[in-house]
């Protein structure tokens, strides 16, 4: 942690990236939650599962 940190203060496109990473968390954190068809969720895992494989 302390590496990452010293590497913070020197590195401005980390520090823009961590703050969109942060950003991002934040907002998708005040998002509701919503249901999902249990078919749409077995459909997206079985993709999920595959796309490994059929990546190479």
């Amino acid at each position: 942690r302390q590496r990452f940190d010293q590497h913070l203060t020197g590195c401005d496109p980390c520090i823009v990236y961590l703050d969109q990473m942060r950003q991002t968390i934040a907002t998708l954190g005040r998002l509701p939650e919503e249901s999902v068809p249990q078919n749409v969720l077995d459909t997206l895992l079985e993709h999920f599962r595959r796309w490994p494989r059929e990546r190479g």
